[in-house]
């Protein structure tokens, strides 16, 4: 409605709250994170970037429309309207700045074009700018809109090959996740290299990146979003909220943490069921099938993780509540905070989906293909849209409390108070997986089932017979319930190891000794598992012989060792303590291993006899020894070897005898 003319000094003043609006420059995120083209035009569309189009030409017009009505209210609303908007697209731009193709400083100019725009399109109606120099911002502002699109060497098909140097489908297992194992495989040796890489990408939203262990799959997922502005303003948002929350409540914000990372936990040891419907509705021969199994998959991404975090940030915001809502009073609960990530979150709650995938009370309109639901309907497109968003807001959730957990012991301790006894099931096993690839083998698929843990692994060469074998004598302890752990190694899968879980806590014991003794593991730690790995082809008596040989091709290395520093006193001394040490764990190693394999022979006796006394006779101060004494029992050492070999290191793998 109009009203009076209103003058240039009016109209400066009305539009005052929102120059003081734009005054507030968003603070762009660092530019680290490499993506792939459409991940990258996925933000820019989420963010209502679209080539050759004005993003606030609305705004703009439906000012002008109220400056024409003299419409005072309406302009101090529309004005507002339009510096608001402006702040939600360079905000959001400013979020995608986290994106490595981001460095070249495209953000940064498309967001001060932006503001420029809109500063001087209020100017214009105090009488201070002409309608010439709004035409010339504008294309200025177009043209920077424009290079947004352009080309940049950040722009990957494929950023885990720009990032870690190998394909992703080289570090997924064979249902196609992402596996933290096979990457540290691949860097086996090459830890510092990886982690710097992992802070690298983590730098885009902290200065104190989390540890590698910590940190490597959410610098993952980072990576491969889908709709990363969801992602990265979730990941900020959340952030914010467990820091404030804590801060000033740490007592309710602690609560409702903890109850996340239980629900988070369950959620999480289903997971299996979400890759096995994902694969299956990839893999489906009709579009009634794959709707079905996209509704299922939907069903179990929204369920699973997405609502507890959704509920953990009302929580955190101040809403109460001991149950976790339904999906519609999740949904208008989060459209009611008001908050964009919030309202953001709601959107990858379908109506028509929720309520089918809750009652199975749908139907697939073949014609139109869509799902029906009553009268609502929702495509196939739409649900993996959803399901996407969903995920993608669940990860950047995951990437905030990762981040304070890192620079927060003491937010640690108050989630951890209620843990269940042994921690998380999930977790547990995510990390006995990972002790393989930190051992260098890379795994292909694993599974636990019905008390046996099991890994299948690409190979599992002779040189790296002992830390497969440490990575299963650690895993043992780290999943306490499993009766028995096994190795599958090639294609086809052949069994390598397949040993109790009471020969591995006995190894545990040896390892235990030869870790508060040496920085790197001797050959012989692993005795006791490789022993028992050898019945499973070899008799009884083999076995025995067979460790016992390397047992003794342990301790010929040491005398060696000895005899070459012999002729240099200061030398032989300084090397003394360390051949007493590995004397020590080889005669105890081999004790445990004979006690695993139970028999007895008269060769294999002999020489482990041989090995104790010899620990017990280097025991002796330096100061007592004689050195031609200690060349002889070195001699004596290469007789039983000589005797009792040679024999393959590990059977299971490779029959050949080591020479």
């Amino acid at each position: 409605m109009g009203g009076l003319v209103l003058p240039p000094q009016a109209l400066e003043r009305l539009v005052q709250p929102a120059q003081e609006l734009l005054a507030k420059d968003p603070a762009a995120l660092r530019s680290t994170i490499p993506v792939s083209t459409e991940t990258w035009h996925n933000g820019l569309e989420q963010a209502g970037i679209v080539r050759q189009r004005n993003p606030i030409s609305r705004e703009i017009a439906e000012l002008q429309d109220a400056v024409d009505s003299h419409d005072a209210k309406g302009v101090r609303a529309r004005s507002l309207a339009l510096a608001q908007r402006v702040q939600e697209i360079c905000s959001d731009l400013s979020i995608l700045a986290a994106c490595k193709v981001a460095s070249d400083g495209r953000n940064i100019n498309a967001i001060r074009k932006l503001f420029d725009l809109a500063h001087v399109t209020l100017k214009r109606y105090a009488g201070k700018s002409s309608p010439l120099e709004v035409n010339e911002v504008t294309e200025s502002m177009l043209a920077a809109l424009e290079h947004l699109f352009s080309q940049s060497p950040y722009l990957h098909d494929d950023p885990c090959m720009e990032v870690f140097g190998l394909p992703r489908e080289d570090v997924s297992e064979d249902n196609g996740i992402f596996s933290e194992s096979r990457l540290y495989g691949y860097y086996y040796g090459r830890y510092g290299q990886l982690a710097a890489k992992v802070d690298g990408i983590w730098s885009a939203l902290t200065n104190s990146p989390p540890s590698l262990m910590d940190g490597l799959t959410p610098a993952w997922v980072l990576m491969h979003a889908t709709y990363p502005l969801t992602m990265y303003r979730a990941a900020v948002f959340a952030r914010e909220q467990i820091q404030h929350s804590f801060a000033a409540d740490p007592a309710a914000s602690a609560a409702a943490l903890r109850a996340y990372k239980l629900r988070i936990d369950k959620s999480k040891a289903n997971h299996a069921g979400v890759i096995r419907t994902q694969n299956a509705a990839n893999s489906s021969v009709t579009n009634a099938e794959k709707a079905e199994l996209t509704l299922d998959l939907y069903r179990r991404v929204i369920e699973g993780q997405f609502r507890p975090w959704a509920w953990t940030l009302l929580q955190l915001r101040g809403r109460v509540g001991a149950r976790l809502p339904e999906l519609n009073t999740l949904r208008e609960m989060l459209l009611a905070d008001g908050h964009r990530v919030l309202k953001d979150a709601a959107h990858a709650i379908l109506p028509a989906a929720r309520n089918a995938a809750a009652h199975e009370d749908f139907l697939w309109d073949e014609e139109l293909e869509e799902i029906c639901v009553g009268d609502a309907t929702t495509s196939v497109t739409e649900l993996e849209q959803a399901i996407s968003r969903a995920y993608d807001f669940m990860c950047g959730c995951e990437c905030a409390i990762v981040e304070c957990r890192a620079n927060d012991p003491v937010l640690v301790d108050a989630m951890a108070s209620e843990d269940p006894p042994g921690g998380s099931l999930a977790r547990n096993v995510a990390v006995a997986v990972n002790l393989f690839g930190t051992n260098g083998l890379r795994v292909k698929s694993h599974a636990l089932d019905r008390g046996i843990f099991s890994v299948h692994v690409e190979k599992w060469d002779l040189q790296a017979v002992n830390p497969g074998l440490q990575a299963l004598t650690a895993a043992s302890q780290v999943l306490p319930k499993v009766n028995k752990f096994q190795v599958r190694v090639g294609v086809p899968a052949l069994l390598a190891a397949d040993i109790d879980r009471s020969h591995l806590q006995r190894n545990w014991h040896v390892w235990l000794l030869a870790r508060s003794r040496f920085n790197e593991m001797p050959l012989s730690t692993f005795l006791p598992a490789n022993a028992a790995v050898r019945l499973a082809v070899e008799s009884p008596t083999e076995a025995v012989r067979a460790v016992t040989w390397l047992a003794l091709n342990d301790a010929m290395h040491v005398f060696q060792d000895a005899a070459e520093v012999s002729h240099d006193r200061r030398r032989f001394k300084r090397l003394w303590p360390h051949l007493q040490a590995r004397l020590e764990l080889i005669s105890y190693s081999i004790t445990v291993a004979n006690e695993i394999v139970g028999a007895d022979d008269e060769e294999a006796t002999a020489a482990q006899e041989l090995l104790k006394k010899v620990a017990v006779e280097v025991a002796k101060p330096v100061k007592d020894v004689v050195v031609s004494f200690v060349v002889s029992l070195g001699r004596m050492i290469e007789r039983h070897w000589r005797q009792l070999g040679p024999v393959p290191i590990l059977p299971t793998l490779d029959k050949t005898p080591l020479h």
